[in-house]
């Protein structure tokens, strides 16, 4: 017999047993114990009853009490409706009819009404799967001799087993016996089945809530992330009201420390920003200095030259580094450049461009000096078409000097030995070697222009730095005639001739003279060197410690910032 909470009210006990001792087939006869299964509690009264902690199920509760606990909805769909509430107290009486209900005892009511809970929840996030037909259990009312016949019927929690009188069974015969026990074996064996189906369903709907709280588990994560993001959003909006209210005060103040670093400032015009930097993309500029220098860009956030400590502010790599490049393209002097930026003493400006000048220069000689890297494969994949058109093949490299006018020396040593004879005026002479398609490979450091352009050039090949395949040619102008000696592979310098020469006829000098055509790649590539402002012009003698750094990167610019001169056919 199992335990149930009593009732306040005897006429509605879920159990009745009226038992009488069974002595005689008479008494027998006259038995009036039997099993009654009527009305009954609901397991969600059960369940409040438990959790209160109450001994009795009571009469009543009052409206607010039973909503709360999930019993009352005044319009209906719950156990209790208006129907059942007078003077605000709702009737606490016996709802339904559940076999399988009624055989739990009370100490697991409130588990299997849990339990019954997670599986409808689970249903509801679990895919609809299609309903599987299954044979009922025959009615209590058929014939416990007939065979069984399996009808189907709608999916139920489980087949009720039929409570049959033993007195009855004892009465039947043999194969009334038999058909019975096997009708119970039948429904015993479809209730095992039933309970089965129904843990796998319990499995998979397990399975699919592990797999929503793992998904459940990464949305967190992913909303924490965004935000995380959504605060560094806010932090960059903040900060871009800053930059748009320097932007507009750059607009009025002209050339400061903040502008001359800044994307939105001279990095936005590209016109302003080749001619003080020598690069068109502010951007591009940025990437270069980074990956040559391994100095990361910053931009200065503010004008004002001091701390608030009244120190003066020191000025980052990168400043350093424009600094320097604004006073090899222009030709202010070091007092204006440090007004630029900020920078009241000249002395500081001119350590800063002691520094880092060299090393530029160094940067642009590692870009135009890579003659020993090349090999006749590499003057083959650079051979220009048109000189293919021409027949004018194996051409290694043309070569052509320049002389950059100077100021006069007051020195009695270095005063003549100025003198060019090209320019008649003071300068400095060097020698370029470069491709047919225009980059430059090698040349020579500067020399007073007194030396002759055969002598700088036997002096450089003296060093074994004319290395040029065997059986290639180099083109220059006359003035390069009987020169192949200085080439450690003795490489023949092609020159035109003139109409005034006996030796050659119209034909060839026909010819000539479109081979002398091709020769103004190496005039555009001094065009390209003078394009840093202090080349170009007559230059300072404050510039002179400088030169040599500035020609180097002027040659190493000229490769970087330029494209082939040549179409050329790999």
């Amino acid at each position: 017999m199992k335990h149930h909470h009593n009732s306040t009210v005897e006429t509605i006990d879920s159990r009745k047993n009226y038992a009488v001792a069974r002595g005689t087939r008479l008494t027998q006869d006259q038995k009036t114990w039997s099993y009654l299964a009527v009305w009954h509690w609901d397991a969600k009264v059960l369940a409040y009853v438990t959790s209160k902690g109450l001994s009795t199920i009571p009469k009543s509760m009052s409206v607010e009490d039973a909503t709360k606990a999930g019993l009352y909805h005044a319009a209906g769909g719950n156990l209790y409706s208006s129907a059942d509430v007078k003077d605000n107290q709702v009737a606490i009486v016996p709802t339904r009819f559940d076999v399988i209900e009624e055989q739990k005892s009370v100490e697991i009511a409130e588990e299997c009404y849990k339990n019954k809970q997670t599986v409808q929840r689970l249903e509801a996030k679990a895919p609809k799967r299609p309903n599987r037909k299954r044979a009922s259990i025959s009615s209590p009312g058929e014939d416990a001799a007939a065979p069984i016949i399996d009808i189907v019927s709608k999916k139920k929690k489980g087949p009720v087993l039929d409570i049959v009188d033993l007195d009855r069974f004892f009465r039947m015969s043999k194969e009334e016996q038999n058909g019975s026990l096997s009708k119970l074996n039948h429904n015993i064996n479809n209730y095992k089945q039933s309970r089965e189906d129904e843990r796998i369903k319990l499995a998979q709907l397990l399975d699919a809530e592990s797999v929503i709280a793992t998904s459940l588990t990464g949305n967190k994560k992913i909303l924490e992330s965004n935000m995380k993001d959504l605060s560094k959003l806010k932090k960059i909006k903040e900060e871009n009201i800053q930059l748009k209210e320097q932007i507009s005060a750059l607009q009025t103040k002209g050339f400061t420390r903040s502008s001359l670093t800044s994307k939105e400032g001279v990095g936005k015009r590209s016109a302003i920003c080749k001619q003080l930097y020598g690069f068109k993309d502010f951007d591009f500029m940025i990437g270069f200095i980074e990956a040559a220098f391994e100095v990361k860009y910053t931009r200065c956030d503010s004008d004002t030259q001091y701390t608030p400590s009244g120190r003066c502010k020191q000025m980052t790599d990168f400043e350093k580094i424009l600094l320097t490049l604004t006073y090899m393209n222009t030709n202010w002097n070091m007092e204006t450049i440090g007004l630029m930026f900020g920078i009241e003493s000249r002395t500081t400006v001119s350590n800063y461009v002691n520094y880092w000048l060299p090393l530029i220069g160094e940067c642009g000689d590692h870009m135009s000096d890579f003659l020993h890297f090349m090999d006749a494969e590499a003057f083959d994949a650079l051979e220009p078409a048109s000189y293919k058109e021409l027949g004018l093949r194996r051409v290694a490299a043309l070569v052509d000097g320049k002389d950059f006018l100077t100021e006069t020396s007051r020195d009695r040593v270095y005063n003549p030995a100025q003198a060019s004879n090209k320019m008649h005026a003071s300068a400095f002479r060097l020698l370029t070697w470069s491709l047919p398609c225009g980059a430059v490979v090698e040349r020579t450091i500067a020399f007073l222009a007194r030396a002759s352009e055969k002598a700088l050039m036997n002096l450089w090949g003296s060093y074994n730095r004319l290395v040029f395949p065997v059986n290639y040619l180099i083109l220059g102008d006359k003035g390069f005639d009987n020169t192949a000696g200085c080439y450690f592979n003795y490489n023949t310098t092609l020159h035109p001739s003139f109409l005034t020469n006996p030796e050659f006829n119209r034909d060839q000098v026909n010819h000539n003279v479109h081979i002398c055509q091709k020769r103004y790649s190496c005039e555009v590539v001094y065009s390209r060197v003078t394009r840093i402002l202090k080349l170009s012009g007559v230059i300072g003698k404050e510039s002179f410690s400088h030169f040599e750094a500035m020609v180097g990167w002027a040659h190493g610019r000229a490769n970087l910032c330029y494209t082939s001169l040549q179409k050329v056919t790999v």
